[in-house]
């Protein structure tokens, strides 16, 4: 019986750890990458310490980024997800956003074709419950 108990109280801990390793936004839904596709290519976005990080953009005049791109910004709001850039895509009125990137070490603003993004992206997260006894 303490040999199972002993146990017990270690997969706890090992599930506690793992846990705070994956890091709760993760378990929240908030995703570090995507990969939206179209009839017209592919685009993949991982986050990183100093934005999101454009892995995978074929063709790039499509998406408007190239690959190696770091996206800091879009539409004047930085990001640190690619949920971020997505929200904010969903969000405006416009038909194209401004967005500034770090490309070979040097800093552009690209425009994007907020269609383009619309018609490939992924739904939008389903909202948080409510907390208890709301």
């Amino acid at each position: 019986m303490n040999l199972f108990r002993y146990f017990r109280a270690r997969r706890a801990c090992l599930l506690a750890f793992a846990l705070a390793v994956a890091g709760a936004p993760a378990l929240a839904g908030s995703s570090g990458s995507a990969t939206i596709h179209s009839s017209q290519g592919s685009l993949e976005l991982h986050s990183s310490g100093n934005g999101v990080y454009v892995a995978v953009s074929k063709p790039s005049s499509y998406w408007s980024y190239a690959s190696g791109d770091q996206i800091a910004s879009v539409a004047g709001r930085p990001v640190r997800t690619p949920e971020d850039i997505f929200s904010i895509l969903r969000a405006t009125s416009a038909s194209t956003v401004d967005s500034v990137v770090s490309r070979s070490g040097t800093t552009l603003s690209v425009t994007l074709k907020v269609y383009n993004y619309r018609s490939s992206m992924p739904p939008a997260p389903p909202p948080p419950p409510p907390p208890p006894g709301a």
